[in-house]
């Protein structure tokens, strides 16, 4: 009887992870204009935006329960990477990304997406595609 409660607890929660929705998941565009504040505010230097524009204009994310898919304007074909959360403080998630070095933070502030890429300075804001 112990047993079997056991197994049920430890079963349960992957039963209820299988119905529960990330809030991280669905379909993002970069919001260019809040990539460029937050990056006056991280102390990126104006000479910098003409590159974030051209890097990150027209990017789009997709977040399913296991991989990442990213599509940048002027290349043909998606990237696509798979994902593991590490941990969740408040609405951060701290991720490993395959052929990603370091860990990634995703966070949610209201309808914004904050990305954190370690190879990088630059915070990425998303917003929630139409």
């Amino acid at each position: 009887m112990k047993r079997r409660m056991l197994a049920w607890a430890l079963c349960l929660p992957a039963l209820l992870g299988c119905t529960a929705r990330s809030p991280l998941q669905g379909q993002w565009v970069v919001d260019l204009q809040g990539t460029i504040e937050q990056a006056r505010r991280d102390g990126i230097t104006a000479q910098a935006v003409p590159q974030i524009r051209a890097v990150y204009g027209g990017g789009r994310i997709e977040i399913t329960d296991e991989a990442l898919v990213m599509r940048i304007d002027g290349m043909p074909e998606a990237i696509s990477r798979h994902y593991r959360v590490l941990d969740q403080q408040g609405d951060c998630y701290r991720m490993e990304i395959n052929g990603a070095p370091g860990t990634h933070r995703y966070c949610l502030r209201g309808a914004r997406l904050l990305v954190h890429d370690p190879s990088t300075p630059l915070t990425v804001v998303f917003q929630r595609a139409p």
